[in-house]
């Protein structure tokens, strides 16, 4: 492979690595802003005695509409965006096979073009935007299983006390940790 052309593909390779590494991070991002942080609205249904299936299914089934509606979002917009990309990139390499011949005995041999196939399988944009769904929600799944972890000495929230007759609804709430001043 012509040196030119050796450096397109290890650049493509590191941009490649840095995006799926980016990737990873912002699924992460998303699945701690979204219910690692809202571990007092879990709490709160809890003690409202919702159940952590139910808690858990509330965080996953949110989770995953916002999940797939931003897959499918940038699985249509990378398909039709994905031409002008190829375009670009043809253009960059373009500019390494300008070479002067003018002198060159290289005339003479046969020369090898550079084409680049605009046309790409819309089914791998489909399995793309699939993978990144199916890793949303797992890191999704994962907060969600680090909110129901209770710290040590902390009181296990599996709903309201029901032996506790003198204790009414107000005073359970405000006794939550996270309404305590």
């Amino acid at each position: 492979m012509a040196e030119p052309f050796g450096i397109i593909l290890r650049i493509i390779k590191i941009v490649t690595v840095v995006c799926a590494v980016m990737e990873i991070a912002m699924l992460a991002l998303f699945g701690f802003l979204f219910v690692y942080r809202q571990r007092e609205t879990s709490e709160i249904m809890l003690l409202l005695g919702t159940g952590k299936k139910r808690v858990c299914a509330y965080f996953l089934y949110s989770s995953g509409l916002i999940s797939l509606i931003a897959t499918l979002a940038g699985a249509v917009t990378g398909y039709y965006l994905h031409e002008r990309v190829i375009r670009f990139i043809t253009g960059i390499a373009g500019g390494y096979t300008t070479v002067d011949r003018r002198f060159s005995d290289g005339n003479l041999s046969v020369v090898k073009s550079l084409n680049f196939d605009l046309e790409m399988d819309p089914w791998l944009f489909v399995v793309a935007g699939f993978v990144i769904f199916v890793l949303a929600m797992l890191f999704c799944l994962a907060f969600t299983i680090l909110t129901f972890r209770n710290k040590p000495g902390q009181r296990k929230m599996s709903g309201p006390k029901r032996q506790a007759k003198h204790h009414g609804f107000a005073e359970e709430v405000l006794n939550m940790p996270c309404c305590q001043f």
